[in-house]
């Protein structure tokens, strides 16, 4: 697994890091809506959680289903149905996003506390780190980055 990000534009205009207010499914049409806003690659689709409905190249859990990993662990507890099957298979993808943050907090010490800048300015240093990431994942042979 390489590891590579997609760029997103997202964060709402004159949002700050501690606004909790904005609900994540406005955020998300805002994104989709603004000017040269997030454009989802043509054959592609974005993990959403449970907070965002089902859509167009958008894919989120359904409700009352079992969903999480340790659900299907252990013998004799496989998906029983297409959406249990659709959930196992989403909450393995998801935990391969949470090991994506999991990296950059190991690579990049900035990530490890809330950084003390503006959220246009962290915004823009999730976009540089993950650039400088994809790079080293590119040319790099290791994954020590000596390189």
């Amino acid at each position: 697994m390489s590891f590579s990000h997609i760029h997103l534009p997202i964060g709402r205009a004159g949002m700050q890091a501690s606004d909790c207010t904005s609900h994540d499914s406005k955020i998300l049409n805002d994104a989709l809506t603004r000017r040269n806003g997030l454009k989802v690659p043509r054959g592609k689709c974005f993990l959403v959680d449970c907070r965002f409905a089902n859509r167009r190249q958008f894919l989120a859990p359904f409700r009352g289903v079992r969903y999480h990993l340790k659900d299907f662990g252990g013998q004799g507890r496989h998906p029983e149905n297409e959406r249990e099957l659709f959930h196992l298979r989403h909450a393995s993808l998801r935990n391969v996003v949470e090991r994506i943050f999991g990296i950059f907090k190991s690579q990049f010490a900035i990530f490890k506390s809330a950084p003390p800048f503006p959220f246009k300015m962290q915004a823009k240093l999730v976009l540089a780190c993950a650039g400088v990431h994809n790079f080293l994942r590119k040319e790099c042979r290791s994954d020590e980055f000596t390189c």
